[in-house]
């Protein structure tokens, strides 16, 4: 659309499987889904390069073994159960 930056965009914000079904929802003539307790989020913003985008997750957790803040990753290793920090 006109609307949208065009050209390729890299994105190095949080974002995950969770947030299609909210995005579609938005990109598709804004509809909204008010009738669903879902844990997504839309990052239409993101996709389509708008300035100042950021993710509307503060955390990203993925089961119980990892986390992800901003450029921050922690995981707990599933044997050893000993914590591990990247960036």
């Amino acid at each position: 659309p006109a609307w949208a930056n065009s050209g390729q965009h890299d994105l190095r914000e949080v974002a995950g499987t969770i947030d299609i079904l909210p995005t579609l929802a938005t990109l598709s003539a804004g509809a909204s889904l008010p009738e669903l307790e879902i844990d997504g989020k839309s990052i239409a913003p993101l996709l389509l390069g708008f300035d100042n985008a950021t993710s509307p997750h503060a955390a990203y957790f993925y089961r119980d073994e990892a986390v992800r803040v901003g450029p921050w990753k922690g995981r707990i290793h599933p044997k050893s159960k000993e914590f591990e920090l990247y960036n």
